[in-house]
């Protein structure tokens, strides 16, 4: 990395890091000021409210980022500008494509990390913060009822419409056992299942055996040994609180066990996961010509502006088009990514016009 490569990080890296924490410690103070009414009504403890932000700030550190290198741009470039040190540059024989490499290269770096940060935060926490969503709400009902979830563990899926945590009950069963050498695989529906003496008990059993050796079985009782406890199950699992790859996995399922509505869930949260953190380099790929070629460069109002209407808009498209995903109106792929679209179709010229005029 050249010299004036460090220098111009250094310039971007200090805007960038104090926007993103105003912009965090700005939406806990404002979420903490509408639910403080309820964490007194529900005499939450101090340490309960503390662990809840725990739990939040993920969340927001993958929204406020592309924002904050938005604006982080329009500041630190700004500066240059206005300090002629980018026509120094240019006047050295150095190109603006040149010049903004590092935070090109920056932006992929945020891309990773907002992957990252989804997949080993975001998704864990998930179930967990809406749980303590429902606590502070005084919704019992909300935590000890859990609907349309998809279970797996080594031993195969199990799909299930309801599960009432208060009283141990399965209902709407569906389960894919895959065949190993130690045993057959079976399909499994079955109307509703108990947890009685630390076993599992089915009941209006229907078993199918994929070797098509064995005829299917009916039963209106029995007892199947799950190696898993309703404590596993409340963890467990809705889209948003699967990982990449567990949803590729169950998408890429012959069974045809997941229902059209989870498997339309799914195809949503998978492009979503690599749709948003993308976004990251898109703004920096659109937000670079618009301070080096405008006159955005020397008003950080102008620039704010532009940051603010860029991020509303692109989650308002993303919003819209998510909504008529999960209704079926649009294709999953195109309702996540005709936002991404249109910024890659915006950046596409703003860069290809950055070096002319």
């Amino acid at each position: 990395m050249k010299r004036f490569d460090k220098y111009i990080m250094k310039e971007f890296m200090l805007p960038f890091v104090t926007v993103m924490l105003g912009f965090v410690l700005l939406f806990v103070l404002f979420d903490f000021s509408s639910r403080l009414d309820d964490f007194i009504k529900q005499k939450m403890a101090v340490f309960d409210v503390l662990y809840f932000y725990y739990l939040f700030v993920p969340q927001m550190v993958v929204v406020v980022m592309p924002v904050s290198l938005l604006l982080a741009i329009f500041h630190s470039f700004g500066k240059l500008c206005r300090n002629r040190e980018i026509f120094a540059l240019r006047a050295a024989g150095i190109s603006l494509h040149r010049i903004s490499r590092p935070l090109f290269i920056f932006s992929f770096v945020c891309f990773v990390a907002v992957f990252f940060i989804n997949e080993q935060f975001v998704t864990r926490t998930y179930a967990e913060t809406e749980e303590f969503m429902g606590r502070i709400k005084g919704d019992r009902e909300q935590s000890d009822t859990i609907r349309d979830r998809v279970f797996s563990y080594d031993g195969g899926t199990l799909i299930f419409e309801e599960f009432d945590a208060a009283r141990m009950m399965l209902k709407g069963i569906a389960w894919d056992q895959p065949a190993t050498p130690e045993r057959d695989g079976i399909w499994l529906r079955a109307e509703r299942g108990e947890w009685i003496g630390e076993q599992w008990w089915l009941y209006d059993v229907n078993i199918i055996y994929q070797d098509n050796v064995h005829s299917p079985l009916r039963a209106k009782r029995r007892m199947y040994d799950w190696n898993f406890t309703p404590r596993d199950l409340v963890s467990e699992k809705m889209a948003e609180t699967m990982s990449f790859m567990e949803i590729w996995r169950n998408l890429g399922s012959d069974s045809g066990m997941i229902t059209a509505d989870k498997r339309r869930q799914m195809k949503l949260q998978i492009n979503q996961k690599l749709a948003l953190p993308l976004l990251n380099v898109l703004v920096v790929l659109i937000g670079m010509p618009l301070c080096l070629k405008t006159k955005a460069s020397g008003s950080i109002f102008i620039g704010l502006g532009l940051s603010l209407t860029m991020s509303f808009g692109y989650y308002g498209l993303f919003l819209i088009g998510k909504t008529l995903g999960h209704k079926g109106l649009m294709p999953e792929w195109l309702a996540i990514w005709y936002p991404n679209i249109l910024f890659i179709a915006l950046a596409g010229v703003l860069v290809g016009r950055m070096e002319k005029g």
